[in-house]
């Protein structure tokens, strides 16, 4: 079982954000403004058209997802060394896309039949499946793999995951406290502590992957 050390966590991931400071500010920005972009879109549209509604909304749901399958490998490609850049924002095919929503339903409704049952069923569930997105992305495997896999790498280590949010709460609060511009270095540095954390139980990842 691979250790994971939440200080080294925190502090790798204050050091890959110092080293890629520009790219990453850029790459958040660019996400950021795109999304806003498109929801100023579906907003523009007639509430009583509601099938162009539908289809603006569908449209937007799926910019959203790509762009959120671009931001995984983004983060992955940091900490493995690679170039990272804004254009891996979108660098994702449509068949990922695809597959990254089907996983997001599937997990987000097991995590949410958990809760509804009893909180801490939830709670577990989502900290078992809480690295399918970056298996999927960095394996190219199907949801289900993704759904094994993040359930092996997360084994004995819920506990500390879920500590490493609080930590994470932490950092996003402290930041929020410095007038809110803290939050230009607590988001992206929280953010990296679960691709961090990622690496550490995964030991088939080495710096510098073969894309």
């Amino acid at each position: 079982m691979n250790e994971l050390n939440l200080s080294k966590v925190v502090s790798e991931s204050w050091r890959l954000f110092s080293e890629n400071l520009v790219v990453i500010l850029s790459v958040f920005i660019v996400y950021i403004i795109v999304s806003i972009l498109t929801s100023f879109l579906t907003a523009a549209v007639p509430e009583d058209a509601v099938g162009l509604v539908v289809i603006v909304n569908v449209i937007d749901f799926m910019i959203s997802s790509f762009l959120t399958a671009g931001l995984y490998r983004f983060g992955l490609n940091i900490i493995q060394g690679r170039d990272a850049a804004v254009g891996d924002l979108f660098s994702q095919s449509a068949s990922t896309t695809l597959k990254l929503i089907g996983l997001s339903i599937l997990v987000g409704l097991l995590v949410l039949v958990g809760f509804i049952l009893l909180i801490v069923p939830g709670i577990i569930l989502a900290l078992k499946y809480s690295m399918v997105f970056q298996v999927l992305i960095d394996e190219r495997v199907g949801p289900l793999e993704a759904m094994d896999k993040s359930s092996q790498l997360t084994s004995g280590h819920k506990l500390q995951l879920f500590l490493l949010g609080f930590i994470n709460l932490g950092i996003i609060i402290l930041g929020a406290l410095c007038f809110g511009i803290g939050l230009l270095v607590a988001l992206p540095v929280t953010w990296l502590t679960t691709f961090v954390a990622y690496k550490m139980l995964n030991p088939a990842i080495t710096d510098m992957q073969p894309v």
